[in-house]
């Protein structure tokens, strides 16, 4: 087995994630918010609220805070639209947590696992929920900022790889999809999950797992009620991308339609049934990185940028997209990925960059958490520098707190993997 490069996360292609403005079926900017152009997603409305005209995704790489669809947890504040049009979600006045690091491991410090031990946590959109993945320890979840934790799934259904990505569904706040790396290992466990009642049981793509189970990435077209297209990346392959156009029942390697020659192509973004994008990265690989986009669903594809990418994109609440360059330095496009430039060389590529419900995109410079509010431009510095090199941050605007973890390649999980920064984005 390879030693993961915490520098790259090849191994884990992490990040967290938030609801955003799509494009519509030409490519242009639909309705903000979680609206894409489309059918309605499901709605499962219980606490007020309503939802979008049509189900936006909440997809792997992108931030969490943001407005969304309601569902039958989500406090979502009746439908009342905020910055761009997004319903307002009611995140509370919980008290803000000291402005420092805090080591806040507890029962996972020294708990049996692997190389990527700790690998990644994800903040729900629409409710108090952080999800985190522990390598052959299963998935967990914390719903009072990391004070106690639940185990996800149960024993016939758990889920022992290493967690890659997380999409959640702008529908329902129950439902959530997760990737990971290495399923094949002993016992076995699929590499994409679906969950529909927030975790408390696991549903594998069985005819995915039995040609693909380590998975960098799982997006899925959330514009289509019926989620008809999904994308999953291999993990460390070239020439390998796998698409189900019958929501997850079937799916099929369309590897020989990338462009020849590249690198691991493995995170993947869902724009709609149409407008699909793949991120590729040459560590590991001696071949180039780049970026590719499709406009009819995956059968044809361009290269968009010549620049490895790495980690999940974040498709931003005003329609831009972000994608950490492997070679350090911050990707943007403005025209739902028809074109890439740089905004910035400063971002680490170490982790994928998030989004605050008041719009700025935070990523990391000189190992300190960074707020932009200009598209990626300029950066301030927030706090005080990480006490580790994370390979994932995430923010919850309910608890009003940063949330970063750390791997290492030793077998136990180590005793400051995770980490919580009090940040009040009201302020």
């Amino acid at each position: 087995m390879r030693v993961l490069n915490s520098l790259r996360l090849r191994c884990l292609a992490l990040s967290t994630l938030s609801p955003l403005v799509a494009c519509g079926s030409d490519g242009s900017k639909a309705n903000s918010g979680i609206a894409q152009a489309g059918q309605a997603g499901t709605n499962e409305l219980g606490e007020g609220g309503t939802g979008n005209a049509a189900g936006k995704s909440a997809s792997a790489g992108q931030s969490a805070g943001l407005g969304g669809a309601g569902s039958g947890e989500a406090p979502v504040s009746g439908g009342a639209a905020n910055l761009g049009g997004r319903p307002a979600i009611d995140y509370g006045d919980p008290e803000v947590p000291p402005a420092q690091w805090t080591n806040i491991t507890g029962m996972f410090a020294g708990m049996q696992s692997e190389c990527g031990n700790m690998s990644g946590i994800f903040s729900s959109p629409f409710i108090d929920l952080l999800v985190f993945g522990v390598a052959r320890q299963g998935l967990w979840s914390t719903r009072d900022g990391g004070a106690t934790f639940s185990k996800l799934g149960t024993t016939g259904d758990a889920f022992l790889s290493r967690m890659s990505t997380v999409s959640w569904d702008p529908s329902s706040s129950k439902i959530f999809y997760v990737s990971g790396i290495y399923g094949w290992e002993s016992p076995f466990t699929d590499g994409v999950v679906k969950t529909t009642d927030t975790g408390a049981s696991l549903t594998g793509y069985k005819t995915l797992s039995a040609i693909q189970s380590s998975n960098d990435s799982v997006s899925i077209d959330f514009t289509d009620s019926d989620r008809k297209i999904m994308l999953s990346g291999g993990h460390e392959q070239s020439g390998v991308m796998f698409r189900s156009t019958d929501s997850g029942a079937n799916w099929t390697d369309i590897g020989a339609s990338l462009p020849a020659n590249l690198g691991f192509c493995t995170t993947t973004l869902v724009l709609d049934s149409k407008h699909l994008l793949i991120g590729c990265a040459g560590s590991w690989s001696n071949k180039p990185g780049a970026v590719l986009r499709s406009v009819d669903g995956g059968n044809t594809w361009e290269k968009v940028s010549d620049d490895g990418v790495v980690n999940q994109p974040l498709w931003a609440s005003d329609g831009a997209i972000y994608w950490a360059k492997e070679a350090g330095g911050l990707l943007v496009s403005t025209d739902a990925g028809a074109t890439f430039h740089q905004a910035s060389d400063k971002i680490s590529n170490r982790v994928s960059p998030i989004e605050l419900p008041d719009g700025r995109i935070v990523s990391l410079v000189n190992n300190t958490l960074a707020a932009s509010k200009d598209g990626g431009k300029a950066w301030d510095a927030i706090g005080s520098m990480l006490p580790f090199e994370p390979n994932s941050i995430a923010y919850s605007p309910f608890r009003r707190a940063f949330f970063a973890t750390r791997f290492d390649c030793n077998n136990n999980v180590p005793a400051d993997a995770i980490a919580r920064f009090g940040f009040d984005f009201k302020q």
